[in-house]
């Protein structure tokens, strides 16, 4: 209950001019990670490796970021000031995850591009007790308790917020389906 879907979010014209912000981009700003490719805006990693040193978000993002204020997406003292891009070619994903506190306390995605199927699993009481990262998939190590709870269909220029419970105890996947297959929920009620 602690999840909203906006389609259409986005026009086709700022979808277009997010997309081309996203193509300027300095390529060696891209970190490629198993099965996607990631932008980080608005923090560093500190020299030592440990923990992130806040930066300042390019003027496009924001002014989404704003957006999103400006709609009612984020109360004005919780300004969105950290992003991360993640990229998805065909047949690529995002193993099942929580996202850690420096997204807390909601979540914003906008989806561009192509649709995606997300997947929301069930409560995963010890999640956050547990997190350490997997090389393999590039995300916290964990594997959920049975099959999701629920798949949305994210449409592009869509906007998808969710927190409570499901960016504390639930943890999300985004599906990479196999090149030429078509997902319509069959692991999950599609919403």
């Amino acid at each position: 209950d602690r999840v909203w879907y906006v389609p259409d979010w986005l026009s086709a014209a700022e979808a277009a001019a997010v997309e081309a912000q996203l193509a300027a981009s300095d390529e060696s700003a891209w970190t490629q990670m198993s099965g996607r490719r990631v932008l980080e805006c608005g923090s560093v990693m500190a020299g030592s490796g440990r923990g992130l040193l806040r930066e300042a978000l390019p003027p496009w993002l924001t002014a989404l970021s704003r957006r999103l204020v400006g709609d009612g997406a984020f109360p004005p003292m919780l300004v969105p000031n950290s992003v991360a891009v993640n990229e998805y070619a065909a047949s690529q994903g995002i193993a099942p995850h929580a996202d850690g506190p420096i997204y807390a306390p909601r979540v914003a995605i906008v989806s561009l591009g192509s649709p995606a199927l997300f997947y929301f699993y069930s409560r995963q009481p010890e999640l956050r007790s547990a997190l350490e990262w997997d090389p393999d998939t590039d995300t916290p190590r964990h594997a959920p308790d049975g099959p999701p709870l629920q798949a949305l269909l994210l449409q592009p220029n869509s906007l998808l917020l969710f927190d409570g419970d499901a960016f504390s105890v639930h943890c999300h996947a985004v599906d990479a389906p196999a090149d030429g297959v078509e997902v319509a929920g069959e692991a999950a009620p599609l919403v």
